[in-house]
């Protein structure tokens, strides 16, 4: 059936057919207005569906109706603005009353019309004509193969039958969704070769295929030559192995480390040079297989990279011979290699054919995908134009290919046009112009490492692809696989097309100036991975090697197996040069001693002084006021960057994220929150401004009385101050000690302390005499005045309103009277949240449930609040509309004094502590905040860019920290598990109960399943992941996502015992650790344990921790306890280091470096609770290698030291569910930011003894 059969439906109205219609979108029916209806169904498919209306166009005739149901099988068609159809014959579907089953109708274009109609006379020598019945249908261009319009009126007359269509231009721009719809897959494949899954796209050469397909049926092996982009791997992929019986496994040999490595991740099995033939056999066995072809594809790219290349071709062709099963080999090569490899006797014989196309088959490649009914149209002559821009070419079809591909993305509503192509600069600029577009999105000394990583000179000229590791070149890996210039596999990544370096002018300059760099890079790779699957010294460079790569390496950037080998070599070196050196330079050592020592004890002192300043600085500060805090809290950071001293910066940089300023002493807001008068040091704050600007104000005791002037009563008089003008007005010469107002400044009231009554001064300037009530607790202040002119007392107990008439208990709370509010009111914190109480009603005019606060204020127009409460590790401040919640940390014992909403939706929120006062202007909560908040795990990736939010019961997203914006989501329902992320390639795992998915960072796009599995995974390097239960281990290869041998597990004799941590040790162990302190060591292919192996580390159970790690070799084994990190020798069994870690500290994560001698652990502060989260700080243990030799001289063996930098990208308060920056810097600025803005003073004449000196910022 074709695409067409399957779209079509007819309309039905009340029961009766009306007319047709046909699918346009995944649910979605195009038809005509006059024909709308209320049930549809397929006549030639089956099924039938009730439908309701989505879109109406009365005046074009037009309706888009959505089913309720879509059958199986449908398929929506694609409609195309095409707009040289005179002369086209055309088709139709109707049902007519004679013909209630349907009937095509054929008929003839004459030409367009108004309307954007086209006019459609039937052919007489095909079928039935037009009549009604057909209106809505799709009109079909058989010649275009797509559909042109849509069948909206008949004219029947006795001559002939006339039909008009709107055309597919105007059916676009009369619904212009219509261009999303019914986007097929692009057929073409860029710089990408095709693969057997893309055999239905593949034309052009099906009689080169079947060619192939007869000589390797008579020979067995064949060859497929040809240069660099003429379709070779496309020609055996998608055409000659869709042709063949039985099974195939395609190998590169170039993407692995060696070929056979290589061919062991095809076969999923380990291949040796000498078990080859088994390794065949048990896969012939495996999958019962009758045929066998092996494809070696690119092998011109392993014999650049791999000298045993030649004999890994030779095992294979072994292999192929009268046998049954049959097992054929099929190589791809470029033609220069060919001729090199024909010279080797093994392979004089081995047949080859040559991938060439012509232009006939050069014509099938453009017109043969667009052929299907519903697939996109070539403007006509477009496919001329190609050819004729291609018959100079050389190797045209990498060119035809990616331009074709490039137009696909360019179609305007199904068509692909000339103009597109002009803008594309034809077939020869079409890979140049858009890889141009490409560079400069980049930054070009990263764009240009990545690529210029991706090929491999030649000897004399010429180069050829390289596949990498995607760790070795990071996040750009993605970035370009996503822009079609590289291809990224599950753990390599290589450039699309070799077509790039021959087509791209840039990029040709590029590989040609890093030749020699390249050249010498490639052979020291090789090295390097020999050196790395097997640690032989013999590998190392010395010598003069050694001298210029060093040299050569300082102005280069290198892979990390790369520096890790020429560290070793130097590493190497250096202990040969000290062993040689030892004897000569003993006496001198001996009598460097004295002078060592006595230094040794000077910089010990120095040690001491540090470390005792920091403790009395970190004291000091934890019983200081807010700004001394800050500044003191700096010092000891600047004196020492260490766990506790991060952990004091951190935790006080987090109640200071979003303070703009801080004012010591006393300091009163106005109603609205706008401004704030300094008593103490008689300065006005414009809290607008950004940053917050202050100007000098009035001396002595001042209130406010509204927005804009303040109240005072100096020695002469009761006084307004106007804030603006500055303008000094008496209202009164009575004297008082204390003055208020209300929120306007119109009422006011004043008394002197001793007295008994208050004096109220009303608008019209007239003043009466109100009696105060006797005291009821151990202190009275008046706080305001009510528009009724009752006076508002606060007296401990709760807040009083007080008239001649007598007095209102308006119950415990704080009273506000603020501009926009409808009544002053009383606002109080009760056992279920924050609750304001009108002052003159009695009536809650506002209420925020959210348990229990120390203080609130509410909005004026009381749809916000905010609030503090105290956690007992720190005092958080619940902030927004009511309704909303958004939590921040503030500094400690904090209360609210005012709330105000900038037209921007900030919140500035004015705090106070005993003794300070705090302004915050804290921005509204973005996507990422509310995704953060409603997530059950927040992790951070190790790219530090992007953090990966996970709820229990509906899968993962993963948002860029910087853009704030989501880039990924991946469905997952069970498991509780973590993410494990993989620090040498954008990789990520997670347990989802029974099975581990494997996903692409950052857009978590699916890479891979393993199931039947239980336990956490966790990466081992690149290429490896490793899956630990409770009481059995796997370990897993990342490219197939299969087990690299049987799981292994501890023995059924002890079931209780459980795994508590495992490490790869070495390529093919795995050392576990029992939560009874065993140790043992499983042999990955066998499962077993290594005889031998087992010892215990004798630390009862509720010491151990479950952090395990091993060293490179798989040596030695770190191993976590309470207090401490030990390291282990596995060969030897025994204990070969104790790293004592810093009090009220714990590992949660240790790494050993190239050098075993040096452990990087990452600590994390067990109290206080609040900076819990993840690691602080990554310490570096060292121990030096020269046995005693620093215990002679004074100094220490082992060394703890603090590596400078962030210890991971952020922290999670789950708390207050708020993303926290982790860098220490950040810490130190946000701080320095208030010492700034605030003028907070930063010198210090009491130091302690090497304490830091000057500025802290």
């Amino acid at each position: 059936m074709e695409l067409a059969e399957r779209a079509v439906v007819r309309v039905f109205r009340g029961g009766s057919a009306v007319g047709m219609g046909f699918l346009v979108g995944e649910d979605l029916v195009l038809t005509c207005a006059h024909v709308a209806g209320d049930q549809v169904d397929f006549p030639l498919l089956g099924g039938a569906s009730a439908v309701s209306e989505v879109f109406r166009s009365e005046d074009a005739d037009v309706a888009v109706l959505r089913l309720a149901e879509v059958p199986a099988g449908a398929r929506a068609l694609r409609v195309v603005a095409h707009d040289e159809l005179r002369g086209h014959r055309v088709r139709a579907f109707g049902v007519t009353a004679h013909r209630t089953n349907g009937v095509w109708s054929h008929g003839v274009v004459r030409g367009p019309i108004a309307g954007g109609r086209i006019h459609v006379e039937d052919d007489r020598s095909h079928g039935v004509p037009l009549s009604r019945g057909f209106s809505g249908g799709p009109l079909l261009d058989d010649s275009l193969g797509a559909v042109v319009g849509m069948v909206v009126e008949v004219e029947e007359r006795a001559d002939r039958r006339i039909g008009y269509a709107l055309s597919g231009a105007s059916l676009h721009r009369t619904w212009p969704d219509l261009a999303a719809l019914a986007v097929p897959g692009s057929p073409f494949r860029g710089l990408e070769p095709f693969g057997p899954q893309d055999a239905e796209h593949f034309f052009g050469r099906a009689d080169r295929a079947r060619e192939l397909r007869d000589q390797l049926d008579g020979t067995g092996a064949l060859v497929v030559a040809g240069p660099s982009g003429c379709g070779k791997s496309s020609l055996v992929m998608a055409g000659l192995l869709p042709l063949l019986e039985g099974e195939s496994v395609v190998v590169r040999p170039a993407t692995a480390s060696t070929p056979w490595a290589a061919l062991s991740t095809a076969f999923e099995d380990e291949v040796t040079p000498d078990r080859v033939e088994d390794a065949v056999n048990r896969l012939l066995v495996h999958r019962d297989l009758r045929r066998l072809t092996i494809v070696v594809d690119q092998f011109d790219e392993a014999l650049a990279r791999h000298p045993d290349a030649p004999d890994f071709l030779h095992a294979l062709l072994g292999l192929v011979r009268h046998r049954a099963p049959r097992v054929d080999l099929v190589v791809t090569t470029t033609t220069e290699p060919l001729l090199r490899l024909t010279t080797d006797p093994r392979f004089s014989a081995l047949p080859d054919r040559t991938a060439t196309v012509g232009t006939p088959d050069l014509r099938e490649v453009v017109e043969g995908p667009l052929r299907p009914i519903g697939m996109p149209v070539l403007q006509e002559g477009l496919a001329d134009a190609l050819l004729a821009d291609l018959a100079a070419e050389s190797n045209p079809l990498p060119l035809l290919e990616f331009t074709l591909t490039l137009l696909w993305d360019r179609q305007d509503r199904g068509v692909l046009t000339h103009q597109a192509y002009r803008d594309l600069g034809g077939v020869a600029g079409a890979v140049s112009t858009y890889a141009e577009r490409v560079w400069r999105r980049f930054d070009p000394a990263e764009i240009r490492h990545a690529l210029t990583q991706l090929v491999s000179p030649l000897p004399g000229r010429g180069h050829v692809r390289r596949a990498v590791p995607v760790a070795d070149l990071g996040e750009i890996a993605g970035e370009l696989a996503r822009t079609r210039l590289v291809t990224l596999g599950p753990s390599t990544v290589e450039l699309a097309h070799h077509a790039l370096v021959d087509h791209w002018q840039r990029l040709h300059d590029w590989v040609e100036a890093s030749r020699d760099f390249r050249t010498w890079q490639d052979d020291l790779d090789r090295t390097a991975h020999r050196w790395t699957e097997s640690p032989d010294r013999a590998l190392l460079l010395r010598g003069k090697p050694l001298r210029t790569a060093r040299a050569t390496a300082r102005g280069h950037r290198l892979t990390k197996t790369q520096r890790r080998f020429l560290a070793a070599s130097a590493h190497a070196r250096t202990r040969r040069t000290a062993v040689r050196g030892l004897a000569a330079t003993l006496v001198a050592l001996l009598a460097f001693a004295l002078v060592t020592a006595i230094r040794t004890v000077g910089d010990e002192r120095a040690r001491f002084a540090v470390d005792a300043a920091t403790r009395a600085l970190l004291d000091r500060a934890a019983v200081s006021t807010t700004d001394s805090r800050i500044v003191t809290t700096l010092r000891a950071y600047r004196t020492a960057d260490r766990v506790d001293t991060r952990t004091a910066l951190r935790l006080l940089a987090n109640q200071h994220r979003y303070t703009t300023v801080v004012v010591p002493g006393t300091a009163t807001p106005n109603p609205s929150g706008t401004r704030l008068f300094d008593e103490d040091r008689d300065e006005l704050w414009d809290l607008t401004a950004d940053p917050p600007r202050r100007t000098p104000g009035p001396a002595q005791r001042w209130t406010w009385a509204g927005d804009d002037s303040l109240l005072g009563a100096p020695l002469d008089g009761i006084k307004r101050w106007d804030v603006v003008t500055g303008d000094v007005t008496t209202l009164t010469e009575d004297l008082a000690d204390t003055v208020v107002s209300d929120g306007s400044g119109r009422w006011i009231a004043y008394a002197r302390d001793d007295a008994g009554e208050v004096r109220v001064r009303a608008p019209d300037g007239r003043t009466s005499v109100v009696p105060l009530p006797a005291r009821r607790g151990p202190r009275r202040s008046l706080v305001g005045v009510l528009p009724t002119g009752e006076v508002v007392v606060e007296d401990g107990t709760g807040v009083l309103a007080v008239s001649a008439a007598g007095v209102r208990d308006l119950g415990p709370g704080t009273f506000t009277d603020r501009p926009g509010q409808a009544e002053p009111t009383v606002t109080r914190c009760v056992d279920t949240g924050l609750v304001a109480v009108g002052a003159s009603s009695g009536a809650t005019v506002a209420e925020v449930v959210g348990g229990r606060c120390t203080s609130g204020v509410f909005s004026p127009d009381l749809r916000t609040s905010a609030a503090t409460s105290d956690t007992g590790d720190e005092t958080v401040l619940r902030l927004g509309p009511i309704g909303g919640e958004r939590l921040v940390v503030v500094p400690d014992g904090s209360r609210v004094r005012n709330l105000a909403v900038e037209p921007s939706g900030h919140y500035r929120v004015v705090l106070s502590t005993s003794s300070r006062v705090a302004v915050l202007r804290v921005p509204p909560e973005d996507d990422l905040d509310r995704a953060v908040r409603r997530a059950d795990s927040v992790q951070f990736a190790p790219d530090r860019a992007h953090v990966v939010l996970r709820t229990w019961d509906s899968g993962s997203e993963v948002w860029h920290l910087q853009r704030r914006a989501r880039v990924g989501r991946a469905e997952h329902t069970s498991g509780t598990g973590g993410w494990a992320f993989s620090s040498a390639a954008p990789l990520a795992a997670i347990d989802d109960g029974g099975r581990v998915l494997l996903f692409a960072m950052p857009d978590l796009a699916p890479l891979g399943v393993l199931g039947g599995v239980e336990g956490t995974p966790r990466f081992q390097g690149v290429d490896r992941l490793l899956v630990q239960g409770s009481r059995q281990v796997y370990v897993v290869d990342v490219g197939s996502m299969r087990p690299l041998g049987p799981e292994f597990g501890l023995p059924e004799g002890r079931p209780d015992e459980q795994i508590i941590g495992a490490a790869a040790a070495g390529a093919r162990e795995v050392a576990v650790v029992t939560d009874a302190g065993r140790v043992l060591r499983f042999d990955v292919g066998t499962g077993l344990v290594v005889p031998g192996s087992e010892f215990s580390v004798g630390f009862p159970p509720e010491r151990l921790g479950t952090v395990v790690a091993a060293d490179a070799a798989g040596d030695r084994i770190a191993l976590q306890r309470f207090g401490a990190v030990e390291v282990w020798d596995l060969r030897r069994r025994e204990r070969v280091a104790g790293v004592d870690l810093p009090l009220f500290t714990v590992a949660v994560d240790v790494r050993f470096r190239a050098d075993p001698d040096q452990l990087e652990l990452d600590l994390q502060v067990v109290v206080p609770a609040a900076a819990w989260g993840g690691a602080m700080a990554v310490h570096l243990w060292e121990r030096d290698p020269t046995w005693a030799l620093p215990a002679l001289l004074g100094g220490d063996t082992e060394r703890l030291t603090v590596l400078p930098g962030p210890a991971q990208a952020g922290y999670v308060a789950f708390v207050r569910r708020e993303l926290e920056p982790g860098d220490p810097a950040v810490w130190a600025a946000v701080l320095c930011g208030v010492v700034a803005r605030s003028g907070l003073d930063q010198d210090d004449v009491t130091l302690p003894a090497g304490a830091a000196r000057g500025p802290v910022c």
